[in-house]
Order: C-alpha cells, then structure tokens, then sequence
C-alpha cells in the first residue's frame, strides 16, 4: 500500500534577496564594466603600438595608462551604466524569486538585450570611424560585468553551504 505525501511547498526568497541581489548588480555592474572596457582599450594601443613598432610606449599604457583611463571613465560607466547594470540586477533577482536560483541565462541573456539597445543608441551618437570600438567595448562591458556580478551572487546567496 502507497501513501501520497504531499511535497513540501518551498516559500520563495525572501525580499531582503531580491534588494541584495539588485544591489550588488548596481553597485559592481558599472565599475566590473568599466575594467573591461578600458581593459579592451588598453589591450587595442598596445596592440596598435606593437604593430607601429613603438615598443617604449607598451609599459606606459599598460600601468599608468589603464589606471588614469579607468579613473576618468569610472563617471561615465556609473553614469551610463548604472541603469543597464539595475536592470540585469532586477531580471536576476525577479528570476531567483520565481523560479529559485541565480540564473546564468537571465543575467547574460538581458546583459546581451541591453548591449543591443545600448549599441543602437551609441550608433546615433558616436561617429561612423569609432563605432565599431565602442560596440565591442560595450560588449566587453556588459557580459563582463554580468558575467562577475552573477557568480558573485550565487556565492553570497546560494542556499547551499560550500563544503
């Protein structure tokens, strides 16, 4: 004879989640982006330079040259940034509250959805020759920073206990 046993019903996170999990998508979002983007940049002059043969040039961008890049940009990626980085954090933590679990999927798949609208954007303001650096820079920006942010989140606020 077989007994049904009702499953138990698991209650979903709580909001105190949710907010952490949105917070930490807004507050390291914008400057995890930032990295990355002045990252790539960096990464192209020094390319650019190896390939004009100016090879004593390569030791000033690569240290001083991202650190002042990086300062100077920090504004502009929490300016920019802040909103696409809130709205990953939302999609996150709306998924984590629904379904359970920090989801990969959600947080690329609307880090790659605001690259697109942010890139559309950038098309009408940034002339023709620097587009292409600043869709890949964006790029960078957003699926690095969604990237970080979200294993992050499943270490601050998995339910598991690391072993």
């Amino acid at each position: 004879m077989s007994q049904d046993f009702a499953s138990p019903t698991q209650a979903p996170p709580g909001w105190g989640r949710f907010a952490g999990i949105t917070a930490l998508y807004a507050l390291l979002g914008p400057l995890v982006g930032a990295v990355g983007a002045v990252g790539l940049l960096v990464l192209i002059a020094v390319v650019t330079d190896l390939g004009a043969g100016q090879e004593n040039t390569v030791s000033a961008l690569l240290g001083p040259g991202f650190l002042v890049t990086l300062a100077a940009g920090l504004p502009l990626a929490y300016s920019f940034g802040l909103v696409s980085s809130i709205a990953v954090g939302l999609a996150v933590a709306l998924r984590d509250r629904w379904r359970g679990g920090i989801s990969w999927r959600a947080a690329l798949g609307t880090a790659l959805a605001l690259w697109a609208l942010m890139s559309a954007l950038a098309g009408l303001m940034i002339p023709g020759g620097s587009f292409l650096t600043w869709l890949v820079m964006l790029l960078a920006a957003h699926v690095l920073a969604a990237m970080i942010c979200n294993w992050l989140a499943q270490r601050l606020f998995s339910d598991r206990v690391p072993a």
